[in-house]
């Protein structure tokens, strides 16, 4: 039997307990923004239900770094990339006793960090679940763009590579469900 907790930093601490790694099952839900003409009749949201990995114990970059560089060697454009230096973002690892619970630097809002390992998403309009390419006349040009035509590969002009590794951060208040070491939260 499984013990079961509201969705909370406590609650992912004492789910991560003693690992270093865990792979978890991650269902969270995000806004996407429409139009400004739609802003008042139109709700979009993604749902997504993805296998990650958590880290508790871990307690610096070298995964992340490892991982890039990994996936950077997969880029024949790249050439051999043997080295990745890891640059200063919004969030800061501040919780000493959990590497995946972040919080954003300005605002002190709690986020879950992650790596996906795949990952399936429904979209909804309005409440009502539609196919994926429903909701492309409902957004500006630059988010059908993110949406559609998102090919997973990021440039990382620091370093000048080409890579596929994009760790998630995610707002505690989106995960719906995450279970991990036989223990699920809910929201």
């Amino acid at each position: 039997m499984s013990a079961q907790y509201l969705v909370s930093a406590q609650s992912i601490q004492n789910m991560l307990y003693g690992s270093g790694t865990t792979f978890a099952k991650l269902q969270y839900k995000t806004s996407i923004p429409t139009a400004a003409k739609f802003k008042n009749d139109i709700v979009i949201e993604k749902r997504t239900t993805a296998n990650v990995r958590l880290f508790q114990t871990i307690h610096d970059f070298e995964i992340y770094k490892k991982a890039v560089i990994k996936s950077a060697n997969t880029i024949v454009e790249n050439g051999t990339v043997t080295d990745f230096e890891v640059s200063d973002n919004w969030f800061e690892h501040a919780d000493k006793d959990c590497f995946s619970l972040i919080r954003h630097k300005t605002t002190g809002e709690q986020y879950l960090y992650f790596i996906a390992n795949n990952a399936e998403s429904q979209y909804f309009v309005n409440g009502v679940a539609v196919d994926k390419s429903f909701i492309k006349e409902y957004l500006t040009p630059s988010k059908a763009k993110e949406i559609f035509e998102n090919d997973g590969i990021v440039y990382n002009k620091k370093n000048d590579i080409l890579h596929t590794m994009q760790p998630r951060t995610l707002k505690l208040a989106n995960i719906i469900t995450l279970t991990a070491n036989k223990q699920t939260a809910i929201a």
